[in-house]
């Protein structure tokens, strides 16, 4: 239990790490697939007020957060973001650390990281994102745990303890 806390622990606070340290700018691609559709509507009055609605329920404003949090982040560092994937496409990269090496393989709705080398060479960790749900799912040493979800206006990022850190996305 204490090396699954500790893998899940190393493996936030890297995603924080790299969150905090990409700085990119990305092609926002949730974001442009929520414009583009609202902009396949023909009713320039059905367009105007899904507009509108999608303001005030702000899809905007959470596709712009989730590019910007996880999405731009993973396309930073991989040169592919997740949300354009086409389903069987996969990127393969590599990482090199001071406490091993690491494969990361990115595809639609997932990232799978296994250590290659090092101490806990052989460890693996896998995330899922479920549209159904509209959750992320952390998969490792058999074990499966929700880690964040879209909760009506709110980002719901959740610690191993259960507690849940809400990031009310409305303006």
């Amino acid at each position: 239990m204490k090396k699954h806390t500790r893998l899940i622990s190393l493996i936030l606070a890297s995603a924080l790490l790299l969150i905090s340290l990409s700085g990119c700018f990305g092609n926002f691609a949730l974001t442009r697939k929520a414009y583009q559709f609202n902009e396949s509507i023909s009713d320039k009055w059905v367009q105007q007020a899904v507009f509108w609605i999608m303001n005030i329920v702000p899809v905007y404003y959470a596709a712009g957060v989730l590019d910007v949090v996880l999405f731009n982040t993973v396309e930073f560092w991989t040169g592919s973001n997740p949300v354009t994937m086409n389903p069987g496409q996969e990127v393969i990269k590599y990482a090199a650390t001071e406490n091993g090496d690491f494969q990361i393989k990115i595809s639609q709705n997932r990232i799978y990281m296994i250590q290659t080398s090092g101490a806990n060479s052989g460890a693996a960790m896998e995330m899922n994102f479920n549209p159904e749900t509209n959750s992320w799912y952390l998969s490792s040493n058999g074990q499966t745990h929700k880690i964040a979800r879209m909760d009506n206006e709110n980002l719901n990022l959740i610690y191993p303890s259960g507690k849940e850190l809400a990031i009310h996305l409305a303006k």
